[in-house]
């Protein structure tokens, strides 16, 4: 079976394999709970040092982000900043 996630296009894309931050909204990680642990799974496979999901990816989403993910997924507030 085929794991379907929302990665491909801005990440695959490039030739680059080490990101600082992955910043973004998931708003296509609502659905199925397969389709969140296969994002999860994409985005552990990459050296991604930082993982933050914006407002619209939903709270289910950013839950299974912050578990899967640990310390490298950044839960961030209105007028919260991240060094890089």
């Amino acid at each position: 079976m085929q794991r379907h996630h929302i990665i491909n296009p801005p990440i695959t894309q490039t030739r680059y394999r080490r990101f600082d931050a992955f910043i973004r909204t998931m708003q296509q990680m609502h659905g199925p709970d397969e389709r969140i642990e296969a994002t999860v799974a994409r985005l552990r496979d990459w050296r991604i040092d930082y993982v933050v999901p914006l407002h619209c990816t939903g709270l289910p989403a950013m839950c299974a982000l912050q578990k899967g993910l640990r310390n490298r997924c950044v839960i961030m507030n209105v007028g919260d900043s991240l060094e890089l």
